[in-house]
């Protein structure tokens, strides 16, 4: 079961894909080219905190 910062980081790549990049286009297959772009967008945009997700992705806990 995914939880806390990895369920948030996977949430904000998948809504990046769907919604800005897929202009919400459902239909499409999310492949890792397009999740790559999504994490570019994300990290350009910095709306996410993602320093903070990633930096608890690294505790040994995760």
């Amino acid at each position: 079961m995914v939880r806390g910062p990895t369920l948030r980081l996977v949430n904000a790549l998948a809504d990046e894909s769907v919604v800005n990049i897929f202009k919400n286009d459902y239909s499409q297959p999310i492949i890792s080219q397009i999740m790559s772009q999504s994490a570019e967008n994300l990290i350009q945009r910095r709306d996410n905190h993602l320093d903070a997700i990633l930096g608890r992705l690294k505790e040994p806990r995760v």
